[in-house]
């Protein structure tokens, strides 16, 4: 990284900085409330080599909303470093399912100086699609669970879940094969 006062650039070798020397920590606290999501974070980094020493410390917040097929993340950071004193980066990204089998994602960005590496802070933009192909569709979770068998017998639960069914009911031999509503 380059020294404190100096010029933004990255580290160039260990051999001409000397090996770098990176701690700190960070937390981060999560909370999730339906189809959004809400992540804040706190780093300090103190790092260090013979090109120079300085701190990189900074607070992070992205919120994330799931409606559906598609998905939204907004983030923010502020970011103290030893060249830049005082950076801000952001982020959004868009997602959408499309079918069963593909998933788009878009995103735009600016990101701040990394700690380790030295490179300072960029613009970015960029466009990913995921693509589901071959392989056997996992289908619906079964319906009946057994549970373990105990002197009165075995307890199963009955999960069903679909919006548009009117009635649901049961048969089998301990009800004579004769429907039992549910």
């Amino acid at each position: 990284f380059p020294p404190l006062g100096g010029s933004a650039g990255p580290r160039t070798s260990d051999s001409q900085d000397g090996s770098l020397s990176l701690t700190g920590g960070a937390v981060s606290l999560f909370r999730m409330a339906g189809p959004a999501s809400l992540k804040v974070s706190a780093a300090s980094y103190e790092a260090e080599n013979t090109a120079g020493r300085g701190t990189y410390a900074g607070v992070d917040a992205v919120v994330g909303l799931s409606l559906g097929a598609a998905d939204l993340s907004l983030g923010m950071r502020r970011w103290n470093t030893p060249v830049e004193h005082g950076e801000i980066g952001a982020y959004a990204a868009v997602g959408v399912a499309v079918g069963k089998s593909a998933y788009i994602q878009g995103s735009a960005s600016r990101s701040v100086t990394d700690p380790e590496s030295g490179a300072p802070g960029s613009n970015a933009f960029s466009v990913g699609m995921s693509l589901r192909v071959g392989g056997r569709s996992l289908g619906a979770a079964p319906a009946a669970a057994a549970g373990a068998v105990t002197g009165a017998g075995r307890a199963v639960t009955f999960t069903i879940r679909d919006e548009q069914a009117r009635s649901v009911a049961v048969a089998g031999d301990f009800s004579g094969w004769e429907p039992r509503a549910l």
